[in-house]
């Protein structure tokens, strides 16, 4: 059984990471404002690890998997898959590894 003065410390926990998360939200917005240009490169990046990320969970294989047919470590693929930088090679590799074809296109 929870005492009150513990409720109120969680109270006052939750308000105070709610004041952190809205300040952080406003320093994020600021600096989107500042870096549009970092922010779409960011943003770019993820979209691509998360369909990377896909096409190897729809492909029913492991990163360790996907590594061992690349002949790389699986950290190599972790860092891919969490929006880190690689070749268009690798990306070609990693898409026929998963029975995909990569498909660069510019709008």
């Amino acid at each position: 059984m929870r005492g009150k003065k513990f409720d109120k410390e969680i109270q006052n926990l939750k308000k105070n990471m709610d004041a952190i998360y809205a300040e952080q939200s406003a320093e994020r917005k600021q600096f989107a404002e500042e870096h549009p240009e970092e922010m779409r490169r960011a943003q770019f990046a993820l979209e691509l690890a998360e369909q990377l990320y896909k096409a190897r969970k729809k492909a029913g294989l492991s990163q360790a998997e996907i590594a061992a047919r690349l002949k790389t470590k699986q950290s190599a693929l972790s860092r891919m898959e969490k929006g880190g930088n690689y070749r268009l090679e690798t990306l070609q590799r990693y898409a026929q590894v998963c029975g995909r074809r990569l498909v660069v296109k510019m709008v």
